[in-house]
């Protein structure tokens, strides 16, 4: 009877060591920042669709929500920089959509990062051998397992497949191609894959990480899954960008959703910063960060960014 007594007390603290550690783990919501986080924000990224505007971003009170988040950004001077899997072109087009000017623009999940003047300063693509060997093997193992689902990829920020579909998310003209013989040596920004039942489209991307483990694959939305150069990720590219611009990322904010935002939530949260995720955020993606905000249909970017110019005014003396 001792025993089982001193066997219960020892489980019950170690339950609740166990129980504290997660509770300590969970994101804090963000109207809890004020006076409590001790570093200025300098810089903010953040992904596009689902996180700054929701996926009917024609809706006009989110519109106006996000113009309202870039616009007291841009009076106090802190850049809003977007970091998208969508191309340049048009990341452009939301930027111009927003009235925001930025700096830079990290695009097609990292493969690209340009300028305000339409330089490409830096690219990362899968090589044209190993894409090869990649499209084709998605050929043979969709056709076999889920003959419904479809292959795209990305060239210099252009859509193609060898299928007509539409592409969800897609502003862009899908180019359809008869044979990769066709392109000659390209190298893809990225290589993805739409199916739209999400549990097919899980496995989908569980043989992708089994089959490619050179490369990293993710989930960008509930119908998509992509894949680029292992070394290739949001997270890699905010570190380059806070570099250029020599900003510490521990005065960085950044917001997410989606699998593919993980990356960079960890890397701005793990320097000192705020890894946001927004209210709607897939539950994996809010494991990683540190804070939480309200759903994109709320507004969640602009609520954070009221609450992140406040801190700024306390502890920027």
């Amino acid at each position: 009877m001792k025993k089982l007594l001193t066997g219960l007390i020892i489980f019950t603290i170690f339950l609740g060591i166990f129980s504290g550690s997660v509770l300590a783990n969970e994101p804090k919501s963000i109207d809890t920042l004020t006076g409590n986080f001790k570093n200025p924000i300098k810089v903010v990224f953040s992904d596009i669709d689902g996180t700054l505007l929701p996926k009917s971003y024609y809706l006009t009170d989110s519109l106006k929500s996000a113009k309202d988040a870039a616009k007291k950004l841009r009076d106090a001077k802190i850049p809003l920089i977007f970091v998208t899997g969508r191309s340049y072109y048009e990341a452009k087009k939301f930027a111009k959509s927003l009235h925001n000017e930025t700096t830079y623009y990290v695009t097609l999940q990292g493969t690209e990062i340009f300028n305000n003047k339409d330089q490409l300063i830096y690219k990362n693509y899968i090589n044209h051998a190993d894409a090869i060997k990649i499209l084709k093997n998605l050929e043979c193992f969709l056709k076999t397992n889920y003959p419904d689902a479809k292959i795209y990829f990305y060239i210099d920020g252009k859509p193609h497949s060898t299928v007509a579909f539409k592409l969800p998310y897609c502003l862009e003209k899908l180019t359809v191609i008869k044979s990769f013989k066709d392109l000659g040596n390209f190298t893809p920004n990225k290589i993805g894959v739409y199916e739209k039942t999400p549990e097919k489209l899980k496995s989908i991307n569980t043989y992708i990480s089994k089959t490619f483990p050179d490369y990293y694959s993710y989930l960008s939305t509930e119908c998509l899954c992509e894949m680029t150069n292992k070394n290739v990720t949001k997270g890699s590219a905010v570190k380059k960008v806070s570099e250029i611009l020599e900003i510490d990322l521990k005065n960085a904010a950044a917001f997410g959703d989606a699998e593919n935002d993980i990356s960079m939530i960890e890397t701005v949260k793990n320097a000192g910063g705020l890894g946001i995720a927004v209210d709607n955020a897939m539950d994996t993606l809010k494991q990683n960060a540190n804070y939480i905000t309200t759903s994109v249909y709320d507004g969640g970017v602009n609520h954070a960014v009221d609450k992140i110019l406040e801190n700024n005014l306390k502890v920027i003396k």
